[in-house]
């Protein structure tokens, strides 16, 4: 049986002088086009960094739109937008706008820190006041009234984590309780006797502390 080479020009035209046989095309078709393109295409994964002043992303087309400015400090990605912080304290956000991400609270500087969460972003600022902005399905921006001063910030999928200047860790978010039912897995839910931190960071579904002593 000869082997029939389809394009996407040749599917196309039979399809627009055969409008029935756009079901028998579209499995075959899609599914070898989803196969060799979905690699490609979602496999590249958001990425930013600073260098220097000067900040740069690459991969999916939806993030694109850098802001512009050569006086970046830092840089944060979120799953569908980007933060970077200024050299003045003030912070630019850009992406596909989901959850508010592009609208961080007004009158916002004097910045020293940002993180990105899974569709939130967390601003520290120099007197050691958090802010956070962004998707709140559990609550992973309310930052807690009593939360004090901090000194680290950091976020998962759908939680936040603080570090006060006394090196005691906060959570706040989805996680605090360990269910296990998705997506509650103890990510908030700070150890009992964990006791003075170094440092934090908060995965996608879990969160970590250095002690002092240097274990994790």
């Amino acid at each position: 049986m000869p082997l029939v080479q389809l394009t996407a020009r040749s599917v196309l035209t039979a399809c627009t002088a055969a409008p029935a046989l756009m079901g028998a095309f579209m499995g075959a078709f899609m599914g070898a086009f989803m196969v060799a393109s979905m690699g490609a295409f979602m496999g590249a994964v958001q990425q930013t960094h600073a260098s220097g002043s000067e900040v740069r992303a690459w991969g999916e087309l939806a993030f694109s739109g850098l802001a512009q400015g050569n006086d970046f400090v830092r840089a944060a990605g979120t799953l569908d937008g980007t933060v970077a912080l200024r050299a003045n304290g003030t912070v630019a956000v850009w992406g596909n706008g989901y959850y508010g991400l592009g609208v961080p609270p007004p009158n916002l500087d004097g910045i020293t820190a940002i993180a990105g969460g899974g569709n939130h972003v967390l601003a520290l600022r120099s007197d050691g006041a958090v802010f956070s902005w962004g998707q709140n399905d559990y609550g992973q921006i309310n930052v807690p009234e009593d939360l004090g001063s901090a000194i680290a910030i950091s976020g998962g999928r759908v939680h936040s984590v603080a570090q006060r200047a006394d090196g005691t860790v906060v959570c706040w978010g989805a996680g605090a309780t360990a269910s296990g039912i998705s997506p509650h897995y103890g990510q908030a839910r700070v150890p009992a006797g964990l006791g003075p931190v170094a440092s934090v960071a908060a995965g996608g579904f879990h969160t970590l502390g250095r002690k002092l002593d240097g274990t994790v």
